[in-house]
C-alpha cells in the first residue's frame, strides 16, 4: 500500500490505521461497508470482523486453515496487482499529458 505521506518503509498496518477509511469504519460500519463486504489484510493487520486476515500460528493449522490462507494469499494477490495497474495506467496517462 502506497499513501504519499508515508515513507516507503512505513508499514501498512500502521498507514492503514491512519488512514481515513480505517477510520471511517470503526466510527461507523454500515455507511462505509455492507454486511457481506471485507478489507482483505495480511498478518500485519488488525483482525475485526470486517478485516480478514489469515492464520498466523501456521505450525499448528489444519487442512481448512491451511487452505483459507491459501485462497486468503491468492485473493490479497490479485487485488495487489489490480492496483499495480491501476498506479502504471495512471502513471502512463499523467506522463502522455505533460
Amino acid at each position: 500500500m502506497c499513501y504519499h505521506l508515508y515513507r516507503s518503509s512505513v508499514s501498512n498496518n500502521k498507514i492503514f490505521r491512519n488512514s481515513d477509511i480505517f477510520k471511517n469504519i470503526i466510527r461507523d460500519r454500515v455507511r462505509f461497508l455492507s454486511e457481506n463486504q471485507f478489507i482483505i489484510g495480511d498478518n500485519a493487520y488488525p483482525l475485526y470482523m470486517w478485516c480478514i486476515t489469515p492464520y498466523i500460528d501456521i505450525s499448528n493449522l489444519q487442512a481448512h486453515h491451511l487452505h483459507f490462507n491459501k485462497r486468503h494469499t491468492q485473493t490479497r494477490q490479485v487485488i495487489e496487482r489490480s492496483f499495480l495497474h491501476f498506479y502504471l495506467a495512471a502513471l502512463y496517462v499523467s506522463n502522455t499529458l505533460i
